[in-house]
């Protein structure tokens, strides 16, 4: 059943209606020899032995193989050939998504985060193990390090099994780069065949190979620098010639194309594997396996994780956060600019924008995202354009990461007389009406009325520019808007004095329409945003790994960025299924706690693990700390044990030592220092006691100091504790803590917040003289 002789073998020897002429075919393997004869019956021969085996026949048709069975020593001998079979195909694997229940990559680290407004990922029983189930609507898998996959100027190659539940739109994509001369897998328009595009036009399936049959079938895609070739279930069903694969910066999406949003599968994907090398069809046939399909690299037992910042290195992972509950101040009218709204896929719910009538549609329909504050020009481009200002668009995103969305800008301005071109240059449509203005001669322009011009289709990044005259000035508003279908996005609206009917360029004397622009007055009505929230949520297919060093107080860190920290509050969102380790270095102390999170909130709760043996750590709100976290309850509480007690002091007593304490947690006057200011405040006022109450009863009286005499350590150099004897935070009990406790005034007076007489200095003296009198006896007899 593992053994696969490939049809092509025998493709010299078919007829059309006939079965195979007598020929012989020989292989072997591991001293086993595979020996086909005429009509396709072939035996297993172990040459040691010369043992032989006649195999039962089996057929070759042109469109399908159909395998019988195999007997016991055949079969021997093929495991043995898929166990070889199998590491040859590891060869250039750059990703392998078996998809058993998660996304994970397990030929390296790109793995997959599963999208969707059903966040549920559901798993069904596939050709090898599980499979991923996409509903459709807008499920789909997006793979990380996009990079990784671009594939200019190399050989490459892609294999996934599938089942086709419904097709319910044309181009429904299986896995996809991008659009052009990007690569993507995808049905063919309409019809019930797929198509490969490894960078050239589609190669389809011809009409006799339907897969919408909710049966598993098998794909490969084959790209070279010489041809494409597309594979179904073993079969090579289509070439191409001479691609051209071409970059871009989409990620991979397994069940939506990203340059063409709204493709989502229906249906089940399983054991997706990229490989950066061209496959053969034995290797393919072997994949294929006569339809049981092969595992192509075993799974590892445990993944490596992803190291934040870098492996064994303090660094960060910045978040870029998308904006909700916002709020804005009063209209202000006559703002230098235009204002802008995008109106998102999301937004429209799901609209797919295939030209500019649909575009104007959903700005009708849906009010979207407005910009903030005012544009002094409008050149938006994620990914083109000619003037390279290159503004974000309204919703903050700047690069190529968005299909299917519209945006418009508008202002009101004042025209001076005189014969005017302007021009708007869109990936893909767009078009700008200026009421009061009748266009004359134009380029690509598909206008439906005289004060406007349009394109109305899709195109890479493209000029329609138009001309006016005006006999006076003109007061009036230009609504302008363009649209994205899938691809690089562009937008930026340009004026010139006179008439050219041309692409405009700065080289040509065009210019960015703004406020002063040759003449023109450009003002808008905004309203400022006051506040809003910045959330970001963090997905990992893998534990990530972080870094922490206690000898610094550095720690790797996941940063959600704030652009202003007056208008915007950040937000992390963990989730519950993240799993943190952390790795320790330098001499790290209990309680220590360091900062991983940077973001004002911090939403979910981690599991966490440590790579050193025998650390504890815990995490709380955006830290993680050894043992426990200090500071959570009441103030003073540093260990977080809802008690103010010796423990607290000892931690406090640590800090003071450290020479990179934790300012939040111990620095109790907030003047930037862990110091003795912050034990007095401790001790007296959140305690409310004296310096010397070694048992923290309230008081301190002789029985604190045969406690701490007790205990052995005066003058000693041992490391002391707060109950031992050290009172001023130095660590070790001297004469310096006795100063501490009797300066501050305690001794004998009973509680602090009691009245009580200060005893005499001689009672003082005579107890302090009688103690070390005991105890200094007492060690010298001991020792």
């Amino acid at each position: 059943m593992l053994f696969i002789v490939s049809r092509r073998s025998f493709a010299a020897s078919d007829s059309q209606n006939s079965k195979s002429q007598s020929f012989l075919h020989y292989t072997q393997f591991s001293g086993l020899a595979i020996q086909i004869h005429s009509m396709g019956a072939f035996q297993v021969v172990n040459r040691s032995t010369h043992t032989n085996q006649l195999m039962k026949e089996v057929e070759f048709p042109m469109k399908r193989t159909i395998w019988r069975t195999v007997p016991a020593l055949a079969l021997a001998a093929l495991l043995t050939v898929a166990g070889s079979t199998q590491a040859d195909l590891e060869e250039g694997l750059v990703g392998y998504w078996p998809l058993d229940g998660d996304f994970v990559d397990h030929a390296g680290t790109n793995d997959g985060t599963f999208m969707g407004s059903d966040p549920e990922a559901v798993f069904e029983t596939g050709v090898l193990g599980d499979g991923i189930v996409l509903d459709g609507i807008d499920q789909y898998i997006e793979i990380a390090n996009e990079s990784n996959f671009d594939f200019v100027d190399q050989d490459f190659s892609i294999s996934a099994w599938f089942r086709v539940d419904s097709f319910t739109k044309s181009w429904q994509a299986l896995i996809a780069k991008g659009e052009g001369n990007r690569w993507r897998v995808h049905r063919r328009g309409g019809e019930s065949i797929m198509t490969w595009n490894g960078g050239n036009g589609d190669v389809p399936a011809d009409a006799n190979f339907p897969i919408d049959d909710e049966e598993f079938h098998h794909f490969v895609g084959v790209s070279t620098a010489d041809e494409i070739q597309m594979y179904m279930d073993g079969e090579l069903v289509s070439i191409g010639d001479f691609p051209t694969v071409e970059n871009n910066d989409q990620p991979v999406m397994i069940g939506e194309n990203p340059d063409a949003r709204g493709r989502t599968w229906h249906g089940l994907i399983d054991d997706v594997a990229i490989w950066g090398r061209a496959l053969d069809e034995d290797e393919i046939a072997a994949i294929y396996n006569g339809g049981d399909g092969m595992i192509i690299k075993e799974k590892k037992p445990t993944v490596d994780p992803i190291f934040v910042g870098g492996q064994d290195t303090i660094g960060s992972e910045s978040y870029d956060g998308s904006q909700s509950n916002r709020v804005y101040g009063e209209e202000t009218p006559g703002v230098s600019g235009w204002s802008g709204r995008i109106v998102t896929f999301e937004d429209s719910g799901g609209v797919t924008i295939n030209d500019h009538d649909i575009a104007l549609g959903v700005l009708e329909d849906n009010e979207g995202l407005k910009g903030e504050g005012a544009y002094e020009v409008v050149d938006f481009a994620g990914g083109g354009g000619n003037f390279g200002v290159n503004n974000p668009y309204p919703n903050d995103v700047s690069d190529t990461s968005m299909s299917d969305f519209v945006v418009e800008v508008t202002a009101e301005v004042t025209i001076p007389a005189g014969t005017w071109t302007i021009g708007f240059g869109s990936d893909d449509g767009g078009r700008i009406e200026i009421p009061g203005v009748e266009f004359d001669l134009s380029q690509n322009n598909d206008n439906f009325s005289d004060d406007e011009i349009r394109y109305n289709g899709n195109r890479g990044h493209g000029w329609t520019v138009g001309s006016f005259t005006l006999g006076e000035g003109l007061e009036t508003t230009i609504t302008a808007s363009f649209h994205e279908r899938g691809g690089g996005d562009s937008f930026e609206i340009a004026v010139i004095e006179d008439e050219f009917i041309e692409n405009a360029s700065e080289a040509n004397g065009w210019e960015l329409l703004g406020d002063g622009t040759l003449g023109w007055s450009v003002n808008t009505t905004t309203s400022p945003l006051i506040s809003a929230d910045l959330t970001a949520t963090v997905t990992a297919q893998r534990p990530m790994q972080f870094d922490v060093n206690g000898d610094t107080g550095e720690a790797d860190q996941l940063v959600l960025e704030n652009p202003d920290s007056e208008i915007f509050t950040t937000i992390m969102d963990l989730g519950d299924n993240l799993e943190f380790q952390i790795k320790s270095s330098g001499n790290v102390s209990s309680g220590q706690a360091f900062q991983i999170i940077g973001a004002d909130q911090v939403t979910g709760t981690p599991t966490i693990s440590s790579i050193n043996a025998g650390q504890n750590w815990v995490f709380d709100a955006g830290r993680i700390c050894l043992d426990f976290c200090p500071g959570i309850g009441n103030p003073g509480d540093y260990n977080g044990d809802g008690m103010l007690d010796a423990a607290d002091l000892d931690l406090q007593a640590a800090a003071m030592n450290n020479p990179n304490p934790d300012l939040g947690v111990y620095d109790e006057n907030n003047d930037g220092l862990v110091d003795f200011a912050d034990r007095q405040i401790w001790v007296s006022d959140l305690k409310v006691t004296w310096m010397g109450d070694a048992d923290l009863n309230g008081q301190f009286n002789s029985g604190d100091l045969v406690t701490v005499f007790t205990a052995g350590k005066y003058e000693s150099g041992d490391a002391a504790n707060w109950g031992e004897g050290d009172w001023n935070g130095d660590l070790t009990f001297g004469s310096g803590d006795l100063v501490t406790a009797f300066t501050d005034g305690g001794y004998e007076a009973g509680p602090k917040a009691a009245v009580a007489a200060v005893p005499e200095p001689s009672s003082i003296i005579l107890v302090l003289t009688s103690l070390l009198a005991l105890f200094g006896v007492a060690r010298r007899r001991n020792g």
